[in-house]
């Protein structure tokens, strides 16, 4: 469902048309809708009254991967005319490294002739006037907290055996956690590590660094 709030944008003129408006429909929910909203642009070459008008209406949809802080890319789709099915790539940047493009055919030509692609410039107007704010990308999955190692005590480091198989007393040494393999932290807290005693009773659960 599309909101009935338009937006409606002058765009400058060109020396083919004397008249270029912007009307923008934004999504009422971007969440559930096929698009983020419906533009559509009206062109004339004259200003005279009753002059012809050449309208086209566009779905358009932010291409979030590819996106970025510096410019934005949108997929356009012709609503209007049937025979244009393709799908263009419209990009508008601030990025003077990325300048602003797109697919359509006309402004391949435009390149050639200096004429300006009338994507480009109605989605930049609607940007500028606030209409397309900027969407809030998925965040990541937050990592499960960390909590000191409750084998070592959040030091990294065990104490071996203090005897060895037969029963002789010896220096002990120092070995690497098997458990947090010596970063000191564990994930998941201090109840899945189990209990130091059995650590270091058992030489077989120690790793030497």
């Amino acid at each position: 469902m599309i909101a009935a709030a338009p937006l409606k944008l002058d765009l400058a003129p060109t020396p083919t048309y004397k008249s270029r408006i912007a009307t923008w429909l934004p999504a009422e929910d971007r969440s559930v809708e096929d698009c983020d909203g419906r533009l559509t642009i009206d062109l004339q070459r004259s200003l005279r009254a009753g002059a012809k008008v050449e309208s086209d209406t566009y779905a358009i949809q932010e291409d979030l991967a590819q996106s970025t802080l510096d410019f934005r890319v949108f997929q356009v789709l012709n609503l209007t005319d049937p025979d244009q099915a393709d799908v263009y790539e419209t990009v508008i940047s601030d990025d003077p490294h990325v300048p602003s493009r797109c697919s359509c055919m006309g402004s391949k030509c435009g390149h050639k002739r200096a004429i300006s692609c009338k994507h480009i410039d109605a989605l930049k107007a609607v940007e500028a006037a606030g209409g397309l704010p900027v969407p809030a990308k998925p965040q990541p999955e937050p990592k499960p907290a960390s909590h000191p190692c409750g084998a070592c005590n959040g030091f990294g480091l065990v104490q071996g055996p203090t005897h060895d198989r037969y029963g002789y007393e010896r220096e002990p040494r120092l070995f690497t956690c098997g458990y947090c393999g010596g970063s000191g932290r564990c994930e998941g807290g201090d109840r899945l590590v189990p209990e130091r005693g059995a650590l270091l009773a058992d030489p077989r659960n120690f790793s030497l660094n």
